[in-house]
């Protein structure tokens, strides 16, 4: 895998009050930002090396968003330090605007759109699940939700998270998906954001 690190000169500085940077992995570039101690992707992963599909299946109409992955498909992505965050890193990552507000973009969301203060500029995306005794796709909620994975399992009812905004309010919060809709019939696919220590 090709990794390359790109700085940004001053002028780029004074146009963006967010200091974004940018990270390119397997020949694509994508905008970050440093939240806390991370250095974060600000747009959703869009790589077919590590699997996902996309929205409806239609990259043409739908690519804009990324790609969304399963969970052991996001996992699993390791690349020079960037990985899916933990529980911990994102709760860390999610420190900077812990309402949801400033995480959410401006544009695309059906109601309650965000600010995008922080610079996270998290789109609706929605997801997708796959049903494999059926061989059926099923998409929803773009314009309406977006969910980026959590990379390691917790304790409890539910040990598989994402972290999840809303069109129905101003909030983020983690979410609970139930261990079958990862690991049986019934697969969920969301969105995924890579981070790396800094």
């Amino acid at each position: 895998m090709i990794l390359t690190q790109h700085g940004i000169n001053a002028l780029e500085l004074h146009k963006d009050p967010h200091h974004y940077s940018s990270v390119t992995i397997n020949g694509k570039t994508y905008k970050t930002l440093v939240m806390g101690n991370y250095e974060v992707m600000v747009e959703n992963l869009a790589d077919d090396t590590f699997g996902g599909t996309w929205y409806n299946q239609d990259e043409a109409t739908y690519g804009d968003v990324g790609k969304l992955y399963t969970w052991n498909e996001a996992s699993g992505i390791s690349v020079d330090g960037w990985h899916c965050p933990t529980y911990a890193e994102w709760t860390a990552i999610k420190e900077s605007d812990y309402n949801g507000l400033g995480l959410k973009s401006v544009e695309m969301w059906s109601a309650h759109p965000g600010t995008n203060s922080t610079g996270f500029n998290a789109l609706p995306s929605g997801y997708g699940y796959y049903y494999k005794a059926q061989d059926r796709w099923y998409f929803s909620s773009r314009n309406y939700s977006t969910g980026f994975w959590v990379s390691d399992k917790q304790s409890g009812t539910y040990h598989y998270q994402i972290v999840n905004l809303t069109s129905s309010n101003d909030n983020s919060y983690f979410g609970g998906i139930p261990d079958s809709y990862v690991e049986d019939n019934q697969i969920s696919y969301y969105s995924v954001r890579l981070a790396r220590a800094v």
